[in-house]
């Protein structure tokens, strides 16, 4: 992958990601799908249909609670960051064979800090929206700022590892069951076969106690 900053920078000249009034960076199906290594046509199937036939990456939206209203909404005004962070996750562990390098490389790059973060800081947001009235901050507002914007980036590591462990677990209970259905193939033929045995020994006691009362 080549430099990600270089590479959101050149989204948002591109138009491909820009900025709400409250910080918000949106991004449009173009840019989700260079990010997540897969064509715009896989990303823009997830925000279509979503009540009728919604496929496996809505599927993984609304699970994440996101609702269906919205999800329709940005296949035609764009993705929010939160959004575009489970898609990154979902193609990065949880697409099975449609599962990308880039969509890795960019979940590795990203989760420290969280991708508004990170994308605040490639385009450096902060500094140009917030020159004009950081004079007037009081010490205690700005960390506090700080403070919660490490919240938030520590919240969505710890949703990558919850979705990992969920994801690992279900991996886990299959191999038990395949496991399962090994041992009932390999042992299924001896017991009939033991079963099978134990009816000839019953069958030649009967006829043997038939002869001895005749």
């Amino acid at each position: 992958m080549t430099n990600a900053i270089t590479t959101v920078q050149s989204l948002a000249a591109n138009d491909d990601i820009s900025m709400t009034d409250n910080g918000i960076a949106v991004f449009s199906l173009n840019a989700v799908a260079q990010m997540a290594g897969v064509s715009r046509a896989a990303i823009s199937k997830a925000f279509k249909n979503v009540n009728q036939s919604p496929s496996k990456l809505a599927e993984t939206l609304i699970q994440q609670g996101i609702k269906s209203v919205n999800l329709e909404r940005y296949g035609l005004t764009g993705v929010p960051d939160t959004a575009v962070a489970h898609i990154l996750f979902y193609y990065a562990a949880e697409a099975g064979r449609y599962c990308t390098v880039d969509a890795r490389n960019w979940v590795k790059t990203y989760t420290s800090v969280g991708l508004r973060a990170y994308v605040h800081n490639a385009l450096g947001y902060s500094s140009q929206t917030q020159s004009s009235t950081i004079v007037h901050q009081c010490p205690i507002e700005r960390e506090i700022k700080a403070i919660d914007e490490h919240k938030i980036a520590v919240q969505q590591e710890i949703d990558v590892h919850k979705r990992t462990i969920t994801r690992l677990e279900d991996e886990y209970d299959d191999l038990n069951i395949r496991q399962a259905g090994l041992y009932i193939q390999k042992y299924e033929p001896i017991a009939k076969r033991i079963q099978e045995c134990e009816d000839v020994i019953a069958n030649g006691i009967g006829k043997n106690s038939k002869k001895h009362l005749s």
